[in-house]
C-alpha cells in the first residue's frame, strides 16, 4: 500500500510539472507571436484593416526584411535556396479545378486579402490527398486546397477560411525564407565555431549538428511519390515544407485571431485542426526530431490556452516597437543638434 501511494504521489508530481512546462511553453508563444492589441479591437466588417494591421506592426518581420537587404553571407545562401525551390504556376497546372475558381477568388475579396498589396492567390486542385500548402509563385505565393479537404465531412466555409488564413500567415510571414535565413546563420555559426575549436573534423561534425537541429534545412526533402504518373499527388507532395513549432504556432495563433475576428469566436479554427487531426497524426515528415513534433492536438490545446487567457498579449513585439521608435528618436535628436 505505502509503495503504490509512493507511485501515485510520484505519476501527480510528474503531471504537474508537465503542466507547469507547458503552461510555460504557451505562455512564451502567445507573449511572441499573438497579433497586437491594435488588430484586436479593428472594427467589424474590416478584414483588410485587421490584415494591415497584423502583418505591418510584425516587428520580428520588420527586422528580418531590414536584415536580408543586408546581402551578405547568411542572407546570400537563404537567398540562394529560395531562388532553387520550385515554383507553382497557376496558368499552366493541370490539377487546378478551374470551376471553383470564382469560388477561391470571392473568398480571398471576403478575407480581405485580395485587397493587400501581396501577389497571392488561392485555387483548389483536384487531389483525393486531405491537404492545404502554399506555394511559391514568380513573385509572391498561392494558396492551395484539396478537393479531399473540400468534400471532408464536417467541412464549411468558416473552417476553410480558417485554413486559408493560416496558409496565408505563412506565406505573407515569408516563413520559408525566415527559416532558410535562420539556417543558415546557424549554419555558419556552427561551421565557424567548429574549424576553431578542431579543425576539418570537428568542422564535419559541426556542419552535420547544425542541419539535425534546423528542419528548415531539408529544403529539399520531398514526400517520396508512389506514382510518379498521378500528377494530383504529384502537385501536393512537390511544395511540401517543414516549418518549424514555433512558425506553425504563429500561423495557428493568427489564423484563430481572424476567425474569432470575422465569427465572434475561434471554434471553426479548432474544428479545422480537429479536421486535419482526423487525417494526420502530425504534419510534419519523418525525419525531423521529436523536439519539432506538431500535433493536430497539441495545437488545438495551445490554441484552448489561447481561450482561457485572454490576458495575455504579445509582450514582445511591442517592445520591439518601442525600442524600434526610441533609436529612431534619438536618431532624429542627434541629426537635429548638428
Amino acid at each position: 500500500m505505502k509503495k503504490f501511494c509512493i507511485t501515485v504521489m510520484w505519476l501527480l508530481c510528474t503531471i504537474a510539472a508537465f503542466s507547469a512546462d507547458l503552461d510555460k511553453e504557451f505562455k512564451k508563444m502567445i507573449e511572441k507571436f499573438d497579433v497586437p492589441d491594435s488588430a484586436k479591437v479593428v472594427l467589424a466588417n474590416n478584414p483588410v484593416k485587421f490584415w494591415q494591421t497584423t502583418l505591418y506592426s510584425n516587428e520580428p518581420m520588420v527586422k528580418f526584411l531590414k536584415d536580408i537587404k543586408k546581402n551578405r553571407g547568411a542572407e546570400k545562401e537563404a537567398l540562394r535556396i529560395a531562388s532553387e525551390l520550385p515554383r507553382f504556376y497557376p496558368q499552366y497546372d493541370e490539377s487546378i479545378i478551374e470551376g471553383l475558381q470564382g469560388f477561391c477568388d470571392t473568398l480571398l475579396m471576403d478575407m480581405g486579402i485580395s485587397s493587400l498589396p501581396i501577389q497571392c492567390s488561392l485555387h483548389v486542385i483536384y487531389s483525393d490527398e486531405v491537404n492545404s500548402f502554399n506555394a511559391l509563385t514568380e513573385d509572391s505565393f498561392a494558396i492551395c486546397l484539396t478537393s479531399g479537404l473540400l468534400n471532408r465531412k464536417g467541412m464549411t466555409r468558416e473552417i476553410l477560411i480558417g485554413i486559408v488564413a493560416n496558409e496565408f500567415t505563412h506565406g505573407a510571414l515569408q516563413h520559408r525564407l525566415r527559416g532558410l535565413y535562420s539556417g543558415a546563420k546557424e549554419r555558419r555559426k556552427n561551421e565557424l565555431s567548429a574549424s576553431i575549436a578542431s579543425g576539418l573534423n570537428a568542422f564535419a561534425s559541426g556542419f552535420e549538428a547544425g542541419l539535425s537541429g534546423n528542419t528548415q534545412d531539408r529544403t529539399y526533402l520531398y514526400l517520396k511519390d508512389k506514382d510518379l504518373k498521378d500528377k494530383a499527388k504529384t502537385s501536393t507532395a512537390k511544395y511540401v515544407f517543414d516549418y518549424t513549432k514555433e512558425q506553425e504556432y504563429e500561423a495557428d495563433i493568427v489564423a484563430f485571431r481572424f476567425i474569432e475576428y470575422m465569427f465572434g469566436n475561434g471554434e471553426d479554427y479548432l474544428n479545422a485542426l480537429r479536421i486535419i487531426g482526423s487525417v494526420y497524426n502530425h504534419l510534419s515528415s519523418d525525419v525531423i526530431s521529436q523536439e519539432d513534433i506538431i500535433t493536430a492536438s497539441s495545437r488545438i490545446n495551445f490554441l484552448k490556452y489561447v481561450q482561457q487567457h485572454p490576458e495575455l498579449g504579445n509582450k514582445i513585439n511591442a517592445s520591439m516597437r518601442n525600442s524600434r521608435e526610441r533609436d529612431s528618436r534619438k536618431k532624429a535628436e542627434y541629426k537635429m543638434s548638428n
